[in-house]
């Protein structure tokens, strides 16, 4: 059971912001919660209905987290390819059979979707679209469901990037209308509607009309130190206006940003994959940047 409950309701626990010492206080030490939710470890099941009755998750949500147990192979295959590593390279039967799993007519679980969110602008855009578009249909099954508000929220965030990363207007005014139906689950959520909002209505006045739409929320992050989501926020904007060709030059709080992330995740940045990075840097190298913020 821990292999297939314990990710979910981590998912879950997060959704709620609630932390681990929160949601297994005397039912499980640090090391062992961290093994359950890595699906390594399992779980009394009295335990099991104590952390439901933390979260105010009827039991029978167990029914809806659970995945298909007669999920074909194939497809399995697929899911744990992608599961270890995002960009692994599918077989051309397991793209199929991933294809077929997202657009099928049979109802896709709250743990199904949970599982096809992450990949689903993995594919050329005409399908990508298409594969949100039938997501999203599936999830609206579960709107009864306790967890389908920051289900909703979280698949939203995901399709407003992607069609912002794609230049899509229309796709990104719709989810965005669609997640003002869905309650954020969590503060860092509602920032980055207050940013998605802000970015989508600045996006037809131009760059300029961006940065200034934008700037208040990045710089009150920093205001409260939550530096590493303003630097977030910058790279996506920078990204986003890239996508619609409005990105013409670099500023600096871009390097620093790029400079900053990078170091935080241990990273390594190919300049020649950024265009006009190399002009921007004029022979510097980007970790020179790391302190500029404005």
């Amino acid at each position: 059971m821990a292999g297939k409950i314990g990710p979910y309701l981590r998912r879950l626990r997060l959704n709620q912001g609630l932390s681990q010492r929160e949601l297994y206080q005397d039912l499980l030490s640090e090391r062992q919660a961290i093994r359950f939710e890595a699906g390594r470890n399992d779980i009394q099941a009295e335990r099991l209905f104590t952390v439901l009755a933390r979260m105010a998750l009827p039991i029978t949500t167990l029914i809806t987290l659970m995945p298909a147990s007669n999920r074909d192979p194939v497809l399995q295959s697929g899911l744990t390819k992608l599961n270890q590593w995002p960009d692994a390279t599918l077989t051309s039967e397991e793209n199929r059979a991933l294809t077929t799993y997202v657009t099928g007519q049979s109802p896709l679980t709250l743990a199904d979707i949970q599982t096809v969110t992450p990949l689903l602008g993995r594919f050329d855009d005409a399908l990508s679209k298409r594969l949100y578009q039938s997501t999203w249909r599936h999830l609206q099954a579960h709107q009864t469901e306790p967890e389908y508000s920051a289900l909703a929220s979280s698949f939203c965030i995901g399709a407003l990037y992607y069609a912002l990363f794609h230049a899509d207007l229309t796709m990104a005014q719709v989810y965005l209308e669609r997640w003002l139906n869905a309650l954020p689950q969590t503060i860092e959520q509602q920032i980055q509607r207050n940013f998605f909002v802000a970015l989508i209505k600045a996006l037809p006045a131009g760059a300029e009309a961006c940065y200034q739409a934008t700037a208040t929320i990045i710089h009150g992050l920093r205001e409260i130190g939550v530096a590493a989501m303003a630097d977030a926020l910058v790279d996506n904007r920078r990204h986003i206006l890239s996508a619609f060709g409005l990105h013409l030059t670099w500023r600096r709080d871009e390097l620093g940003a790029l400079a900053r992330s990078t170091q935080r995740h241990q990273s390594t940045v190919v300049i020649a994959n950024f265009p006009g990075l190399a002009a921007a840097l004029g022979g510097q190298p980007l970790a020179d940047f790391r302190t500029i913020i404005e």
